[in-house]
Formats: structure tokens, sequence, C-alpha cells
């Protein structure tokens, strides 16, 4: 069973698949399960929804991310890190359709230093979100890694498979064209405003 703290009966760390040929004990974990991604959907479809800008890239993302946790959950060591390990399970889902679709692309991004916060009021976070849907996949993608999930440049790099280099310079040009896009929008919204 799941309780308030996000533990659960299907023990991290511990292979969920069939216990001692038990099929209840199956299906209650199972059932636990499906009630541990009720409590995770938001933040992974959240999630999701930034790296892909798509709502149907999401939906899918989503749930590939969902059945590689049900197939990877002897993986997972705890339940306090199970948010961490569902959004790096996103992230590395998305990153391997973007090498299938466009392998190319991970050799071609660029553009200078853009103060990104974390914020929760609505406007805010939806004038983000909608700055980083202007960006191209890669770098949307780089910049999440970065502020969101808090990946160090070599972690970016080892997960992207780029140099160290690569990764700084183009986080600074992803920096530079939000803000240059962000400053855009404010002079845009300053002009309505007066007109």
């Amino acid at each position: 069973m799941l309780e308030a703290d996000g533990s659960h009966d299907f023990e991290p760390g511990v292979d969920g698949g069939e216990v001692d040929g038990a099929e209840a004990e199956a299906s209650s974990t199972g059932r636990a399960f499906e009630r541990w991604i009720d409590d995770h959907h938001g933040d992974v479809y959240r999630y999701a929804a930034r790296l892909s800008g798509s709502p149907t890239d999401a939906d899918d993302l989503t749930q590939q991310t969902f059945l590689q946790a049900w197939r990877f959950r002897d993986r997972l060591e705890s339940a306090d890190r199970a948010r961490g390990w569902l959004l790096a399970i996103t992230r590395n889902q998305f990153l391997k359709e973007l090498r299938r679709r466009r392998p190319e692309s991970f050799t071609t991004i660029g553009l200078e230093e853009v103060e990104l916060v974390e914020t929760r009021s609505g406007d805010r976070s939806d004038d983000l979100a909608e700055l980083l849907e202007g960006l191209g996949d890669e770098a949307r993608a780089m910049l999440l890694m970065f502020y969101v999930e808090r990946l160090s440049y070599r972690e970016i790099a080892a997960e992207l498979g780029i140099p160290v280099g690569t990764v700084m310079s183009r986080l600074h040009r992803a920096k530079g064209r939000l803000r240059t896009d962000s400053e855009r929008r404010q002079e845009r919204d300053e002009r309505k405003g007066r007109g």
C-alpha cells in the first residue's frame, strides 16, 4: 500500500515481479504501483510537456516513462528518490526519441546568460513555458537538465554524449536566446499596455 509519505509496497530495490508465485501479492503490487503512478503522474506529465512542447508527445512520453519505471522498478533505491528517478527516466526517454528522429541535431545548437527562476505563479510559469517552447528540443532539454534536474555540465555531457565545452556553449546560447525572447515579449507587453 502507498503511505502518505510516498512509500509503497512494491519495495524499491526489490524486483516486484512474481513473489513466491503468489498471484494475490502480485496483484496487490500492481494496485500499489497504479496508486503510485497517480501520485507522480502530474509531475512527470508537466516535465514531459516542457521537454516535448506538445501535449500529444507529453502523453506518449509519460506513458513510456511509467512503462520503463515498472520494467525497472527494482532499480529505485528508495521512495524518497521516486520523483527524481521518474524525471530522469522521462528525460532519457525524450532524448532517446530525439536521437532516433534526428541524430544530427545534437551537433547543431547554439546562443548568452539569462537568469532562470523557478516560479510557481501561473502567469510567470506560463510565460517561461512558452519561452522554452520557442527553443529547439535539444536546447530545451539541456536547460531543463541544468535548471530543473540540477545536473552538472559533466553530467549533461555524459548524458548527451558530447564534450563538456559543447554543453557549456550550447547552454550559454540557449540562455541568451531566452533572455532575448523574454525582453522582446516584455517590450511587446509594455506596448500593448500603453495602447
